[in-house]
């Protein structure tokens, strides 16, 4: 019997198709699985910050008129030699379970307006503790908010805002 030789090339070349279509389909699928990953990561350690950390409106959040002066912030190369201003305290409180902190942003408002968004590294509330963290401003905003910086992996994750709270005079 005599075999024809277009029916095996026909059956070699559907078995390829299906061959490599299955290992694209693995190699879009390992793909996604990671992105998903390290998105439920950021999501999940950004919803436990935002139960964590919080502003403390009581006490020591407050704005320090006339506290600094263009001698003391001779580094801040946005400032004016004739500038002068205070420094905004904000209290944050760390609740009791472990976040992986790696900073905060305060970010002042002023009749509406951002002032802009300072990164705070240093000096950061430990777990189940209160710390204030200060910036010097050159006008006394209204309302604060803070936003948790958390560590993600290898990198950072900026998560959401808290509530605006109003600035008192200290």
């Amino acid at each position: 019997m005599k075999r024809d030789k277009r029916a095996v090339s026909a059956i070699v070349a559907t078995v390829l198709i299906i061959g490599i279509t299955v290992g694209i389909i693995a190699l879009v699928g390992n793909f996604l699985a990671g992105m998903v990953r390290d998105n439920l990561q950021g999501g999940s350690a950004c919803s436990t910050a935002a139960l964590q950390i919080s502003i403390k409106t009581e006490g020591y959040t407050c704005y320090n008129e006339g506290a600094w002066s263009i001698a003391d912030n001779e580094s801040t190369p946005d400032v004016n030699e004739t500038s002068s201003g205070g420094t905004l305290n904000v209290q944050v409180a760390y609740g009791s379970e472990n976040v992986s902190l790696s900073g905060i942003n305060i970010i002042p408002k002023l009749g509406g307006e951002g002032l802009g968004k300072y990164l705070v590294t240093e000096g950061l509330p430990e777990t189940g503790l209160t710390k204030v963290l200060s910036i010097n401003l050159t006008e006394k905003p209204d309302e604060v908010a803070i936003m948790p910086v958390v560590m993600v992996g290898e990198s950072d994750k900026e998560c959401s805002t808290t509530e605006y709270v109003a600035v008192l005079n200290c």
